[in-house]
């Protein structure tokens, strides 16, 4: 009976992690997964980092591109990091600079493009807030792209003008 149930949850854990899917960028290949949204298949890719996170000695400055380049294969299929700027779901942080996109399956040529900025008043917020879970909108032909982004004072501080405040 135990190795029934074992062999039960498997398949069921199997089934529900979705295949992966590798698509090849200017910034390396992203690893996401395929998920059935609505019946139909979707793409999706999570925490993938925009900018060298913002600590240390670029806590307080502009953000600046990634040094150096992504593996040659960037798993894309789970949060990485902190999982928000402050003020969101889960445990918070100042590396949050990253981004989450939700795509039709094999999709080719140009599709329209939803670039997501959640609100939070610049002071608190995330983008892995159930509310910002954009994969239903790939079922009808469009691209969801989510951002994190620096809140408070740590992204909107005011230096002065010529500061290097972001």
């Amino acid at each position: 009976m135990a190795l029934l149930l074992c062999i039960s949850l498997g398949i069921c854990l199997g089934l529900s992690a979705g295949a992966t899917v590798d698509v090849k960028t200017t910034s390396g290949t992203m690893r996401g997964q395929t998920l059935d949204v609505l019946g139909k298949k979707v793409d999706t890719f999570i925490g993938i980092p925009y900018a060298e996170p913002p600590v240390g000695a670029l806590r307080f400055a502009r953000t600046k591109p990634l040094a150096k380049p992504l593996p040659d294969v960037f798993d894309a299929t789970h949060r990485h990091g902190q999982l928000s700027c402050f003020g969101g779901d889960g445990p918070a942080g100042e590396d949050c600079l990253n981004l989450n996109i939700w795509a039709p399956h094999n999709s080719t040529g140009l599709v329209p493009v939803m670039f997501w900025i959640y609100g939070g008043g610049l002071r608190g917020g995330s983008i892995y807030n159930g509310l910002y879970d954009g994969k239903a909108f790939p079922t009808d032909g469009v691209v969801f792209v989510a951002v994190n982004y620096r809140l408070g004072p740590l992204g909107f501080l005011y230096g002065g003008p010529g500061s290097d405040a972001p």
